[in-house]
């Protein structure tokens, strides 16, 4: 039995798992809030001690950088220490971030936790792309190594937020005012839809409350948008939508850029699943194309929308099976 675990700002989960890196089977799992954890390792400690077998090596996919064996992400409450996680198990334990991890878990995807978004045009050995909207943003280059992705491991959340309009240039200073910088990940991630919705109503001086009452730990603000966008009774919630869809295509369509990744470019994280319908529209597609000398390369490219809320885990597990080998 291995254990994997995948460390979000939002939420923990834990699972053990038998079976083989190629085919993990989830034997017992756990969901924790990220906010209510004090320590990780007891946590981890806590859980492995109830599997019915020993576990024999763990695996963390972690929302930050990870430096040597330790880490504290941006948006995490504490450092993780892998050595002090080890001697609480006495087992060997693999850390990298969670970009990474996603990379190794897309191997184990199944024709229904995917979607193919654009079929572009296949090219063996090319580099692709993964962009990761949930909590926070993150994003990797994949580089082919033999029969499997070696991903490249990126803080690119953290990097500028890039304005192409003027209403991006308008959101860019309210950005500036409220946090001192404008980087990517407040405005394309969960919170960052709530941003960009609070922008407008600031624009139009309302209060976000008032159109979409008050919001709640199971309720939050970026949810209720999207719903209103949805039911088409606010149309604040449907501008803020089409803001966020039409940055996060242009996103995407620079990371491919960067890392010439003509073999694909993977959507993963919670934004994209719950945004699956707004997705297949066109803004997205318009905003991922308009790149000007090089839309007929962009065209090429191979979309696919991750279903699968569990790329982080699965590639946790993978790394853990190896670890144990």
């Amino acid at each position: 039995m291995i254990l994997a675990v995948d460390v979000g700002g939002t939420k923990i989960q834990l699972a053990v798992f038998s079976g083989t890196a190629d085919g993990p089977v989830k034997e017992k799992e756990r969901f924790l809030a990220t906010a209510d954890v004090w320590s990780l390792p007891d946590e981890i400690s806590r859980f492995a001690t109830e599997s019915s077998e020993p576990i024999d090596a763990c695996g963390l996919g972690v929302a930050g950088p990870v430096a040597g064996r330790r880490t504290q992400g941006a948006n995490l409450p504490w450092p993780i220490d892998a050595d002090e996680i080890a001697a609480r198990l006495g087992v060997p334990v693999v850390m990298d971030n969670d970009l990474v991890t996603s990379a190794a878990g897309l191997a184990a995807l199944k024709s229904d936790e995917f979607e193919l978004l654009r079929e572009g045009h296949v090219h063996p050995g090319a580099n692709q792309a993964l962009l990761s909207p949930g909590t926070g943003l993150g994003e990797s280059i994949l580089l082919p190594d033999g029969e499997e992705w070696r991903a490249v491991p990126s803080e690119g959340g953290h990097a500028d937020f890039a304005a192409r309009t003027d209403e991006e240039w308008e959101m860019t200073r309210w950005l500036r005012r409220r946090f001192g910088r404008a980087n990517l990940e407040y405005v394309l991630s969960g919170p960052g839809l709530a941003h960009v919705f609070e922008f407008l109503c600031d624009r139009e001086g309302v209060a976000p409350s008032t159109l979409l009452g008050g919001t709640g730990p199971d309720d939050p603000l970026p949810a209720r948008v999207v719903a209103a966008s949805r039911l088409g009774d606010v149309p604040l919630a449907e501008h803020a939508v089409r803001f966020w869809i039409s940055a996060f295509g242009a996103a995407a369509g620079n990371l491919v850029l960067r890392g010439l990744a003509l073999g694909g470019l993977w959507l993963g994280g919670g934004m994209p699943a719950r945004l699956a319908p707004e997705l297949r529209a066109p803004t997205f597609l318009d905003a991922f194309l308009d790149k000007a000398p090089h839309r007929g390369l962009l065209e090429q490219v191979p979309i696919r929308l991750v279903l699968s809320p569990e790329t982080t885990l699965k590639g946790a597990a993978r790394f853990a099976f190896r670890a144990r080998a």
